[in-house]
């Protein structure tokens, strides 16, 4: 409708068919730069909001796994050996509300981890090896193995940590036992 009449006037003001062929072409570009321009800013606003979504996403999401004081763990006993010369060896299963990536845990899960190994059942002068997995389909079960049965498996299932206590009372945590 907008062209229809701006043709009229053109044919009113006495001007050449190129002259106004060629007006109407420059007018019909410029509506086109006007709406591509909008176009373009919102394509420019939706990339900035993009981008910044994605690197808020990365920065929480990357890096080690962060606990609060409300991520405890809590632990599930799979395996529980002990034999005659009271040497033991339990397994577990760690739970947590949060995510825990192996290669990438902090301090604090490492922490709770050696303090729940520290409360085990443990006869003074003997040692009591605690190993903690992620996987409950990988904690071993080592109730009915031998001493090095229960000693190799508990070390080829991959756990995240073992807690020795030595003879001497000492407590040791093991990241990543191999």
């Amino acid at each position: 409708m907008f062209f229809s009449k701006s043709l009229k006037n053109y044919y009113k003001m006495g001007l050449s068919c190129n002259k106004l062929a060629l007006k109407t072409k420059l007018l019909f570009i410029y509506q086109l730069c006007v709406i591509i321009e909008k176009k373009l800013n919102d394509m420019k606003k939706n990339l900035l909001t993009n981008v910044l979504l994605a690197c808020l996403f990365l920065t929480f999401s990357c890096g080690e796994t962060t606990t609060t004081s409300k991520d405890k763990l809590s632990f599930e006993q799979i395996g529980y050996f002990k034999n005659d010369s009271k040497l033991r060896y339990f397994t577990f299963w760690v739970k947590s509300d949060s995510l825990i990536v192996p290669n990438s845990i902090n301090e604090k899960i490492f922490n709770q981890i050696k303090e729940h190994g520290s409360k085990q059942t443990n006869t003074s002068g003997k040692i009591t090896a605690s190993f903690y997995y992620l996987d409950k389909g990988q904690t071993p079960d080592v109730t009915l193995l031998s001493a090095q049965e229960a000693n190799d498996l508990a070390h080829n299932k991959k756990p995240i940590a073992a807690v020795w206590i030595m003879p001497n009372g000492e407590i040791n945590l093991i990241e990543n036992p191999e």
